[in-house]
């Protein structure tokens, strides 16, 4: 069994579902990392929709900035002073001007840098009120075909996606 969002104009609701075979699922997976929530969603809904299920049920502060990072789906080597920077750089970045960082839910590339600075910011942050809202979104088809690359060894059990 795994929690399947339901998510249509007129309501909102989790429930418990079978498994159900990869190739009937045209959905996508929408990933909040630092509340490690998700919601998975037909590719054909209007993301207004999404939007407000974020404000309204997650209860994230509307962005000021979306910030989309993309990079390839393979790990790389990067130098120590440049993954610093950038992992420095994106956080002050998403806590100056309120950005929703927006990426893949899968922990390799760049994702997985931004991952870890999340992570890292976390641990090292007293305040809760300066968090930084990073959403991964990807397609639940490939992340049961890539289960090993998930970004969710840290999840919350209610809400496991088993593949």
């Amino acid at each position: 069994l795994h929690w399947h969002a339901t998510i249509t104009a007129e309501k909102f609701s989790f429930k418990k579902k079978k498994k159900t075979p990869c190739a009937q699922l045209p959905l996508f997976l929408i990933f909040l990392f630092c509340l490690l929530k998700f919601i998975k969603v037909l590719s054909t809904i209007h993301p207004g929709i999404i939007f407000e299920v974020m404000l309204n049920k997650w209860n994230l502060p509307a962005p000021n900035l979306v910030v989309s990072l993309v990079g390839e789906e393979e790990n790389f080597q990067m130098k120590p002073w440049l993954r610093d920077t950038l992992k420095k750089g994106l956080i002050k970045a998403a806590q100056s001007t309120g950005a929703w960082i927006f990426t893949s839910a899968l922990r390799v590339g760049i994702t997985r840098h931004l991952v870890q600075a999340i992570r890292d910011h976390a641990l090292a942050s007293t305040s809760s009120r300066v968090k930084v809202i990073a959403i991964g979104i990807t397609s639940l088809r490939k992340i049961q075909q890539d289960d090993a690359e998930l970004v969710w060894k840290w999840r919350e059990k209610k809400n496991i996606i088993k593949a």
